[in-house]
């Protein structure tokens, strides 16, 4: 990790460009990527789980007969988990249109997604988003790309 940082920061310092960049900051942020790259799957498990707590909190969850959890319980039947970690499902009920899954296997669907998307194209956003659960357990939402 160590190499991949200084590969980062070597055009900076070879060109004199750091002169113009707050080195404390670059220093903090090299070392927020060391701490990063240091976590394990049971720590980002449990980071992934107080980050869906929070979130759980803040939006307005579809209730279990909610039009939005039964389609999605019936899209997913066949999808209840990942390398041995069970996935949950949930329904925002928002207008953003996004959806993103976690280390700890939760997985989130926003409703304005699920009104703009059939079937298809949401088992398709579905499975890319598992498929960051599935190559390591990266957080990554549809919004942000």
């Amino acid at each position: 990790m160590l190499k991949i940082i200084a590969f980062i920061l070597c055009p900076f310092i070879l060109s004199g460009c750091l002169a113009n960049v707050n080195q404390g900051n670059v220093i903090r942020t090299a070392s927020s990527l060391v701490q990063a790259a240091s976590i394990n799957d049971q720590e980002l498990s449990q980071l992934s789980s107080k980050m869906r707590a929070s979130e759980d909190r803040k939006y307005r969850v579809a209730p279990p007969n909610s039009q939005y959890t039964i389609r999605l319980n019936r899209l997913m039947a066949n999808l209840k988990n990942v390398n041995g970690i069970p996935l949950t499902y949930k329904v925002y009920i928002t207008n953003e249109v996004n959806a993103n899954a976690a280390a700890d296997g939760s997985v989130r669907v926003y409703s304005g997604l699920m009104d703009r998307m059939n079937d298809d194209e949401l088992r398709f956003v579905l499975g890319h988003e598992i498929g960051h659960k599935i190559l390591g357990g990266e957080t990554h939402g549809l919004a942000r790309g």
